[in-house]
């Protein structure tokens, strides 16, 4: 059972989003599911947070020439947080419940306006998923939405797993790190395998 700090801790993370949206940003959802990772329940868990660091860095490469150089808050904000399939929901497949005990990840994804994107965020994220998901990779699939309605309610969701005991502030993944823990990001090469790399060591 979640505890009253889980609450708490589920309340700030939704505020934190509402306070982008009110500095502008656009609110959007990413739902991402994993092919079968192997190791333990933790190790798990950090290949799935290895993947969701990797799409991001790309992301910033995307949008931004320098976004070393820019504020923090200035960079898109993605709170990533696991879910588990809901037997009564009926919106995952047999196979999607068991691939890792059911384990995915929801991002609440906050994006600046004005960037280098030649389209809004969700179209271009779903035109170009081949580059991060796929048979191979860690990434199974990546379903996006722009939220239009009940933002609040909509982040409150995607956070339930915290606010329902399931998950603790040590599974919630929030980007981005500061500069001098961001790393650089290499895109895998054409018709590559596995999700952008990480180049470890590299500092801002």
């Amino acid at each position: 059972m979640a505890n009253r700090h889980q609450h708490e801790l589920q309340l700030a993370y939704t505020q934190m989003c509402m306070d982008r949206i009110a500095l502008g940003f656009e609110p959007f959802m990413i739902a991402v599911m994993f092919n079968p990772l192997p190791g333990s329940a933790n190790t798990v868990a950090r290949s799935m947070e290895q993947a969701i660091e990797a799409i991001y860095g790309s992301v910033l490469n995307r949008m931004f020439r320098h976004h070393d150089r820019m504020p923090l808050l200035d960079l898109p904000l993605w709170i990533a947080c696991p879910d588990y399939p809901v037997s009564k929901s009926g919106k995952m497949t047999l196979r999607e419940a068991s691939v890792n005990d059911g384990r995915h990840m929801h991002v609440n994804a906050l994006i600046p306006t004005g960037t280098r994107l030649p389209n809004q965020f969700n179209l271009w994220l779903a035109e170009n998923d081949h580059h991060y998901a796929g048979p191979g990779r860690a990434i199974a699939g990546l379903q996006v939405q722009r939220i239009y309605e009940t933002p609040e309610k909509a982040f409150d969701y995607d956070l339930k797993s915290l606010g329902r005991g399931r998950a603790t502030s040590d599974d919630i993944l929030v980007l981005p790190r500061t500069h001098s823990e961001m790393r650089a990001y290499k895109e895998p090469p054409r018709g590559g395998r596995g999700a952008p790399i990480l180049r470890r060591g590299s500092r801002r």
